[in-house]
């Protein structure tokens, strides 16, 4: 700067230089020497300082030289100043600019404190008033703040990638809380070093595929309470109606009295049901008497049904609803409505009857579930907000602050978008502490105030906003910090008045519950269900009950504690099980009896069923199961054991309790094993956690070999389902991103221990059903396996179609009927559905059962018209559908296919979705007869890759994509089709399914077309063809430029192919292509060269239809076109020479 260092030149024109910094913080927070890695925004300008002189200049700064010293006297008398906030600060030192302009309402001021965060989410106050927060794919971090609120120091508190939103810490402040979407869990808590310790597993079993958010709290006046959250899984989730589904549903359980390994979330034995019928209630908080309230995310894509016709209403309903649940002591299972029930917020929306807002209404009026039974039925919530804002968390003021906050994440499919902001609604507290809002119901429309906005409207938020998530007060209420997991932001919101409440005197009005209440049992509702009377039965009806005069000491306590019940096929967690549908899968059925043979053991006492995803594996284990309880005339009980792998349950997607498991179940089969098993426990109670082989020994084979007489007894058959479903490798759930490295040695290990069990030739069969994953497989055909295995393809055998046809017959009489019965109006006279109607659809599942299912899960939807939304799917309406990611019918569908890609090594994903572009874009350029793996292996040689790579690469797809054969047999294409349903391909190609797996053909069209001119460059008369790779080539390039336009090639590019073209030897390709074209006619379908390649003008392949012109303002099209034009009829006449002996061979 001219005029000296840290100088201007105030004479002059100095050059000043300026940086501008968004949300990026320097390097070292604590330096004020810290640099800076990136500026948002640099530049200089010059100033002309000389302009900037006062003519009063030097009066001024001689008058401030020669004042008097400032006096410490008593100042002025004749005005008085307004007294000062606690604290004056309006940023915080060290801390990022903010990421977008902000505005907070009158009365308080706002700064960020923490910015760079990875997604944070929840956030929570200790008891020494530190800021804790959630970062997703993190953990949980700790922030030290000074008296003004501001960060001074920062911690990671929890390493671990698990915690994604819910967090609360126990009054004494000694426990941390936090959540997954699917595990709830606790750490021992030291404030003063922020850590925790000693990690425990409270409620798990809580995961689903639609919503994963899972808020806990637990309440000051009943800190030995837990309330937790779970959402719907799909936006109209009709299961969640029961009670007993365990969704959309809020529950409250003695946190301290769980088990050690924790309980599923909807178990009957644990937790209390506060609230159900809420479609996904994040925000939890509790009042000052105690009670409990949560706030609603409502309806997607609402509409209502009017003179027949959906009418959409979407955009003003419903509104987003507060319920107040109540006491947590002492649940009332509170009904929230959903999925029938929702509330006008906009009532001209609805033209088919006068609504108030706050009313109830359902989406089809016609039926049982009409408005007046929500009101009969559904508890009235207390507030309501806008609707599609998304809240996502909620608090009460403290102290003198009566008004409850939300934090609105905003809208994603609401055009305006709306929320994006914290909103605050007037309230006021009973003498109880009970808190209400000021207005009635309707009156809270019109009451919220806006707190903390985007300074950009709210219409402008879908290109990036602050989206705020948690919210929190620090003790006194003076602070209220906010989180934003877009931005990475927290804010802090600080009132110009100062605190409302002194912390260590507690509130100034209605004081709240305090934190020293003894431990509270929950009341049971009094409604409780009747026991039978008489000897209960066990699970498998032995070891006591009705009639059982054996051993009465029944398998219990160590095992049963450390079993994964869940994975038991009658158990609460997967109820209902999946089943079979009457008179399908027979063929089955008789196949595996057969085997089995239920008294001696079968000489290959295992038995492999394998099919890819959606055939019904799953229900053929529950049925199979089902019939053998169900079997009459035996003296025992001939299902031995059942375990249902799961990816998604902590419990059930890893082998560590696989061996107790078995054995727990086979103690209850046989209860003679009861007292051998419980002696071997008691004898090493760390058995429990030895490697799985040492427990196989100690809590199976020994027991069994004590028994003696093992050739005399029944033979019990083992039931292992969802074997490629085991994906960890230790106790703790990891379902992300990352855990494909890990299913492949622990699938084989399952696999192992089962055939060392047979090796001890106990009375024990095996049936495992699973995908035919290639590790699997490969396992299974080895040597050892072999010998004891009987391996059954699911997929060959039995009449997939007619299976199918049998249960879409049955479920679209049960719908008919039920039109019939709901009075909906007839579309004509033919009776629905109708023969063509069922064909069509039929034809359409290709045999998939998982598909079939699906289809009837969407048009059995009491809000809609199953016909038309029937018709409107076979017509492919469907995947054309803008909501398929969120609410479509397929969700469950889409959720399996994103499972199977996510079980693919990271490290592969890359070469796998390039091969499947490749293959996407070529698939129908060969004959429906080709084996895949020749296919594969030609467009490896065209791409690039190393011979065997391509098949490798999608070898882990084996659950949806034939890999070994010729494709789909149930596939009447004309083409290659490895698919082994369309929808998965339809789901790689929507990114908005398949996210990052999401694969463009065109990438694949250009590989392989440049792989095909690169292989012509090398070709001449004397040139070898006997590889497929060269055969296909110079058979199929015309066909590309054929197709060139469906793939959009951008004008450069084209003109670098179609110079490409120019350098090869046509002529000689042209030859080679003629006289091999009776040896490659079992690879390619089309028949050399299509009749456009020898059109001389625009007309020509060479050409884009959609833009002739190229071909008269591009010099060098023409010339292309002239060379390919006088390339083939020179090879042409050259072969037809050749045929008639004019010719040698070249």
């Amino acid at each position: 700067m001219p005029g000296g260092t840290g100088s201007l030149n105030l004479n002059g024109n100095p050059t000043l230089g300026f940086a501008v910094h968004g949300s990026i913080k320097p390097l070292d927070v604590a330096n004020p020497s810290s640099e800076l890695y990136r500026h948002t925004l640099a530049g200089q300008f010059v100033l002309n300082t000389a302009n900037a002189h006062s003519s009063s200049y030097s009066s001024y700064l001689s008058q401030l030289q020669n004042a008097p010293p400032l006096s410490g006297g008593a100042g002025p008398t004749t005005t008085t100043q307004a007294p000062l906030p606690t604290s004056t600060v309006n940023t915080c030192p060290g801390a990022p600019q903010a990421s977008y302009g902000m505005t907070s309402a009158q009365g308080w001021r706002h700064m960020p404190v923490l910015g760079r965060l990875s997604s944070p989410r929840g956030i929570a106050m200790d008891t020494l008033g530190h800021l804790l927060v959630v970062e997703r794919n993190k953990g949980v971090t700790g922030h030290v703040l000074d008296a003004n609120g501001c960060v001074t120091s920062s911690k990671t508190v929890i390493q671990d990638n698990g915690p994604n939103h819910g967090i609360d810490v126990h009054p004494a402040g000694n426990k941390l809380f936090a959540s997954s979407s699917d595990v709830a869990w606790v750490w021992d808590y030291d404030p003063v070093a922020m850590t925790a310790t000693n990690k425990r597993t409270l409620v798990t079993g809580m995961n689903n595929n639609y919503h994963f958010t899972r808020t806990i709290l637990i309440p000051r006046k009943y800190p030995n309470l837990m309330v937790l959250t779970v959402g719907s899984n799909d936006n109209i989730d009709m299961p969640s109606f029961q009670m007993s589904n365990g969704r959309a549903s809020i529950k409250v359980f003695e946190w301290n009295t769980l088990p050690t390994n924790g309980v599923v979330f909807n178990s009957t034995s644990y937790g209390k049901v506060m609230g159900y019928g809420l479609r996904n209630d994040v925000g939890v908080a509790e009042d000052r008497a105690g009670l409990v309230y949560s706030i609603e995310n409502s309806l997607d894509n609402a509409y209502r049904v009017i003179n027949g016709q959906n009418r959409d209403v979407h955009i003003n309903n419903p509104a987003e609803k507060v319920y107040r649940l109540g006491d947590p002591s002492n649940p009332r299972q509170l009904f929230g409505g959903y999925p029938y029930c929702f509330t006008v917020w906009e009532p001209s929306d609805f033209s088919d009857k006068r609504f108030a807002v706050g009313d109830w209404f359902v989406q089809n009026n016609s039926g049982q579930y009409n408005d007046d039974w929500c009101n009969t039925n559904a508890t009235k919530p207390v507030a309501l907000l806008p609707p599609h804002t998304a809240p996502l968390d909620m608090k009460f003021g403290l102290g003198t602050d009566s008004n409850m906050y939300a934090a609105l994440h905003g809208s994603w499919n609401r055009q305006p978008p709306s929320g994006y902001k914290v909103t605050y609604t007037p309230g006021r507290f009973s003498a109880s502490g009970e808190w209400s809002p000021t207005v009635d119901l309707a009156g809270t429309k019109g009451t919220y105030v806006d707190l903390f906005t985007n300074s950009r409207s709210e219409g402008q938020c879908a290109s990036g906003c602050f989206r705020p998530v948690g919210i929190v007060f620090n003790p006194t209420g003076e602070n209220l910090y906010v989180s934003s997991d877009t931005s990475g932001e927290v804010f802090m919101l600080k009132r110009n008045a100062g605190p409302v409440t002194n912390p260590g005197s507690g509130p100034t009005t209605n004081p709240g519950p305090t934190i020293t209440t003894p431990t509270t049992t929950i009341t049971t509702p009094t409604t409780t269900p009747t026991q039978p009377s008489g000897p209960l039965q066990t699970a498998y009806g032995q070891c006591g009950g009705q009639g059982w005069t054996g051993p009465t000491q029944c398998a219990s306590g160590t095992c049963q504690m450390h079993a994964a019940t869940g994975a038991m096929y009658d158990s609460n967690e997967r109820y209902p099980p999946p089943m079979c549908h009457p008179g399908t899968r027979e063929v089955v059925f008789v196949r595996i009896k057969d085997w089995y043979g239920f008294q001696t053991r079968p000489d290959k006492p295992i038995m492999w069923v394998h099919a890819p995803a959606g055939y019904g594996k799953t229900a053929i284990a529950g049925t199979v199961s089902k019939l053998l309880e169900e079997v009459q005339g035996l003296n025992f009980s001939p299902l031995g054991a059942t375990f249902h792998f799961w990816r998604t349950s902590p419990e059930r997607n890893s082998p560590a309790r696989f061996i107790i498991t078995i054995a727990y179940q086979l103690a209850m089969s046989i209860p003679e094993l009861t007292l051998h098993i419980e002696n071997a426990v008691k004898r090493n109670p760390m058995i429990l956690r030895k490697t799985l082989e040492v427990q196989l020994m100690k809590l199976i084979v020994e027991p069994f070999k004590a028994l003696g007489g093992l050739d005399d007894m029944p033979n019990r058959l083992v039931i292992v389902d969802g074997l490629d479903e085991c994906i960890n490798s230790d106790q703790e759930c990891r379902v992300d991103r990352h855990y494909a490295e890990d299913q492949e040695p622990v699938q084989i290990r399952i696999l192992d221990l089962i055939h060392n069990l047979q090796s001890h030739r106990l009375p024990l069969s095996f049936l495992i059903l699973s995908r035919p994953e290639a590790w699997i497989k490969q396992h299974m055909h080895s040597a050892s396996f072999k010998r004891v295995v009987e391996a059954v393809d699911l997929y060959a055998l039995g009449d997939h179609v007619k299976d199918t046809e049998t249960y879409i017959r049955a479920e679209l009489s049960r719908i008919a009927a039920r039109i019939k019965g709901d009075g909906t109006p007839d579309r004509g006279d033919e009776e629905w559905p109708g023969e063509n109607i069922v064909q069509t659809f039929v034809r359409r599942t290709n045999g998939h059962m998982l598909y079939a299912s699906t289809v009837i899960r969407h048009i059995d939807n009491p809000y809609g018209d199953p016909r038309m939304l029937l018709k409107n799917l076979l017509d492919g309406y469907a995947y054309r559908d803008l909501d398929l990611a969120h609410s479509s019918p397929f969700s469950s569908l889409n959720a399996l296919y994103m499972h199977i890609m996510q079980s693919c090594p990271q490290s592969n994903r890359t070469l796998m979705i390039e091969v499947l572009e490749d293959f996407s874009a070529c698939r129908s350029r060969f004959r429906p007869e080709v084996d895949v793996r020749r296919a594969l292996a030609v467009l490896d040689r065209l791409a690039g890759r190393a011979p065997g790579q391509g098949f490798r690469a999608i070898r882990p797809l084996h659950a949806v994509l034939r890999l070994s054969g010729t494709g789909n047999p149930n596939n009447s294409d004309i083409c290659l089709s490895p698919f082994i349903h369309s929808s998965f391909s339809h789901f790689l190609h929507s990114s908005r399914l398949s996210l990052e797996f999401s694969i463009d053909e065109q990438k694949g069209f250009r590989r392989i077309l440049n792989g095909c001119l690169d292989c012509m460059s090398k070709m001449t008369p004397q040139s070898e063809t006997d590889e497929d790779h060269y055969r296909f080539a110079i058979r199929m390039w015309p066909f590309f430029f054929d197709y060139m336009e469906d793939f959009q090639l951008p004008h450069a590019e084209y003109l670098e192919i179609v110079n490409k073209l120019l350098s090869i030897d046509l002529q000689a390709c042209s030859i080679k292509a003629h006289l091999i074209q009776r040896f490659i006619g079992d690879i390619v379908r089309f028949v050399f060269p299509p009749s456009s390649a020898y059109e001389s003008g625009d007309l020509n392949l060479l050409v884009p239809r959609s833009a002739p012109h190229i071909f008269e303002s591009e010099p060098l099209v023409q010339q292309a076109v002239t060379h390919v034009v006088s390339s083939l009829e020179a090879g042409l006449v050259y072969f037809l020479d050749r045929r008639k002996g004019q010719l040698p061979g070249p």
